[in-house]
């Protein structure tokens, strides 16, 4: 199962967060992804669990904890979509999608 930690600190590591997580079954793999802005502020990481019942108890117990003082956001990650911009939710034009005037 993977599972999605958001909130993190620029401080964490993947070695951190595979000993937290360990604590509740085995760790196939760890990655975190920096904040998108590489500004000193949260990223997110991902850890896969092979055995969803002790994945989703490391979930359960690992939700809301304090890691360098900022609680974490933990839950089963969600498949990402393909095109996010052709999602339902719509919205406004970009400036860059506007037609060229003719000259």
């Amino acid at each position: 199962m993977k599972i999605y930690i958001g909130n993190l600190s620029s401080e964490a590591t993947e070695e951190e967060l595979r000993k937290r997580f360990e604590k509740y079954g085995q760790v196939d793999s760890v990655t975190i992804l920096g904040s998108l802005l590489n500004t000193e502020e949260q990223g997110m990481g991902f850890v896969e669990m092979p055995e969803e019942k002790r994945a989703k108890k490391a979930i359960k117990r690992m939700n809301r904890k304090k890691l360098y003082g900022i609680k974490l956001n933990v839950h089963e990650a969600r498949a990402a979509t393909q095109d996010r911009r052709a999602s339902v939710r719509g919205g406004g034009r970009r400036s860059s999608d506007k037609p060229e005037k003719p000259k």
